[in-house]
């Protein structure tokens, strides 16, 4: 009866929003008045209709749940499963302790450097603000927008603000300016607004940790805790402000939830389900192509209900409650995620016009796989953007093939000792290979964009089933655990001598130098306050929200046209750009003048952690200081 009455209450609440909010008639006139203008309907506009919209949708959901409390809200014994989580040691809990403070201390460096182009979009309209006006005119005689929390949860004109990432961003980037309380508008942290996703890659060290203790002892916990803390590609993207530091955390979470509800002692309780519903709906709003993983776990779940409950009405219980559970989580789905949804009509074809030939190919394939197991590039190309940077072809061939073999080798171990041990255990580490397998055959198949770090998820489970291989060859015998422990020591070392390259650049370079070169701008303005700074092609989209006096142009004739303000008033002009192979192909015309040597000169070459964003710096030849 409680239950029933709760979602008889979201019900009732549903129709009372329903009723105060704007109805879909009148937020209609509203977007039918801006269009007769020649204008686009707001997004707030879009956001208020997809949000009634959504609540519409959930009152049926709610009054069915309500109904149906008879079955899915019973009492539920205890599941008749096999082995019991393991306990853990004073000294294992201490040493993952340390080893979660080691993987805050790799990623703080880049934490607290420039945002990339991604990071920056979402910054400028979801988080931070953006001043409205043209670049040229005085910046103290323009207006900044403020994203209110309403754009960092539903600002969708394109796939790149992801809510999981910057809600938390805007809310500690408001509690930085509240306690510094800087000079002017557009400034911000960077390590402010990252410092959520800093939280979740540590959070998601300590869940594989806690993970692998409970499953395969002490030594497979620390084991699997140390590889996710230096494995460079967490580390890359575990302080990125978007969702990829937080699939890991749910990916790690929702093994544990999942494998919590089969246990003896916490599967008949309703905190374990709860928790599962709320994993699910965060793989789901955090990022959509996580969809996939949810859908394993429902699978993994259902499947598992008939070997762990037992009678016949017990089964018919525990399947109500996943049911039920997982209605709970797509309610809350479909009413965060509607305007989202509004949104994409806007841009969906023109993501599907344009991949830019980054469909899934072989090659990507196995990037990917050396992504996942060594976080690096399987090869760069030799030039001057990839100057210090490492890749896996540029190790010593045998360190590439003992640590792949080893690595590789105990991910396989791993798998199968945890099979033999408990396979539901098992089965939810490998949904999420599956649910890897399925995304990227759909992306493969639709020819729709792809990166790897869609199934950056997958550092969770190899990272576990390497520390369990680990853990279970330590503690095969209590005899020569000695050099068993030296053994799983030198196979570490290995992989780390392997990676440190890598984690190197991690910690010394920024993601892109947009900040750096801002400053650089700064540096010229206080030298000559009418000179022209400007960003050529892509990559200078977002570059106002580190510099809202910049200047941009996409053509020669745009370029053309500063080279001539910049002789009209007699002061510098400086022109950079990055993501050279790319502007290259796409804005080719301006580079038949950057190239000149007698126009322009080199005299900055600002690096990043990716030859893309390595950012050329040139001074026009016809100005002041050219």
């Amino acid at each position: 009866m409680p239950w029933a009455i709760g979602w008889g209450a979201v019900a009732a609440a549903l129709g009372v929003f329903l009723l105060v909010s704007d109805t879909p008639d009148e937020i209609g006139e509203a977007i039918a008045a801006r269009e007769a203008a020649g204008k686009h309907a707001q997004p707030e506009q879009t956001m208020a209709l997809a949000l009634w919209w959504g609540a519409l949708a959930n009152v049926p959901l709610a009054l069915l749940m309500a109904a149906g409390a008879k079955l899915w809200a019973r009492a539920l014994p205890a599941p008749k499963g096999g082995a019991n989580w393991r306990e853990g040691t004073r000294a294992a809990w201490l040493a993952i302790g340390v080893i979660a403070v080691l993987a805050g201390g790799l990623r703080w460096n880049l934490a607290g450097r420039s945002l990339w182009w991604d990071e920056l979009w979402s910054a400028q309209h979801a988080v931070v603000g953006y001043y409205l006006g043209k670049p040229d005119d005085p910046v103290d005689g323009r207006y900044f927008a403020k994203p209110s929390p309403a754009r960092a949860m539903w600002f969708y004109t394109k796939p790149t603000n992801h809510a999981v990432a910057s809600v938390p961003a805007q809310l500690s980037h408001r509690i930085w300016r509240a306690a510094t309380k800087p000079a002017r508008p557009e400034l911000f942290s960077d390590r402010a607004l990252r410092f959520p996703t800093w939280l979740a890659s540590i959070g998601a060290v300590l869940a594989v940790g806690w993970l692998g203790v409970r499953w395969g002892g002490p030594w497979a916990g620390v084991c699997a805790a140390l590889l996710l803390a230096g494995h460079p590609w967490h580390i890359r993207m575990g302080v990125d402000m978007r969702a990829y530091s937080y699939l890991v955390l749910w990916a790690a979470l929702g093994c544990a939830v999942l494998t919590r509800l089969l246990d003896k002692r916490h599967g008949a309780s309703w905190g374990a389900w709860w928790a599962f519903g709320a994993v699910q709906f965060l793989l789901v709003w955090s990022f959509l192509h996580a969809t996939p993983v949810a859908l394993a776990f429902f699978a993994v779940a259902a499947f598992a209900i008939p070997r762990n409950w037992q009678p016949r009405e017990a089964r018919l219980t525990a399947f109500s409650r996943l049911v039920a559970v997982n209605v709970a989580a797509a309610m809350a789905y479909l009413f965060l995620f509607a305007p989202n949804v509004a949104q994409m009509p806007v841009w969906v074809p023109k993501e599907l016009d344009r991949n830019h030939g980054h469909s899934l190919t072989a090659g990507r394939a196995l990037e990917t796989a050396t992504d996942l197991f060594t976080g690096m590039p399987l090869k760069l190309a030799e030039m001057r953007e990839t100057r210090g940077l490492a890749d896996f072809a540029s190790r010593p061939a045998a360190l590439r093939w003992v640590a792949g073999v080893l690595f590789a080798g105990a991910a396989l171990a791993g798998a199968w000792w945890l099979w033999k041990r408990r396979r539901d255990w098992a089965w939810s580490v490998f949904g999420l290979f599956l649910a890897a397998a399925g995304v990227s055959a759909a992306l493969w198949w639709t020819q729709g964009y792809y990166y790897s770090r869609f199934v950056v998820y997958l550092l969770a489970p190899v990272s576990l089933l390497i520390g369990l291989a680990a853990g279970a060859f330590i503690a095969e015998e209590k005899k020569g655990r000695h050099w068993r422990v030296g053994a799983v020591t030198a196979a570490f070392a290995a992989y780390f001598a392997l990676v440190m390259p890598a984690i190197g650049n991690l910690r010394e370079r920024p993601y892109a130098p947009l900040r750096d070169l801002a400053n650089l701008f700064a540096e010229t303005r206080a030298r000559a306050p009418e000179a022209v700074c400007a960003v050529y092609g892509h990559g200078g989209e977002t570059m106002p929200t580190y510099d809202p006096r910049m200047r941009q142009a996409f053509s020669r004739a745009e370029l053309e046209a500063l080279m001539a303000e910049a002789r009209g008033k007699g002061a510098p002009l400086l022109v950079a750009y990055g993501h050279g192979t790319f502007n290259r192909a796409q804005v080719p015309d301006g580079f038949a003048l950057l190239d000149d040597e007698a126009l322009f000169r080199e005299t900055r070459v600002l690096d990043g952690i990716e030859p893309d964003f390595c950012f050329r710096v040139l001074a026009y030849r016809g100005s002041p200081g050219g």
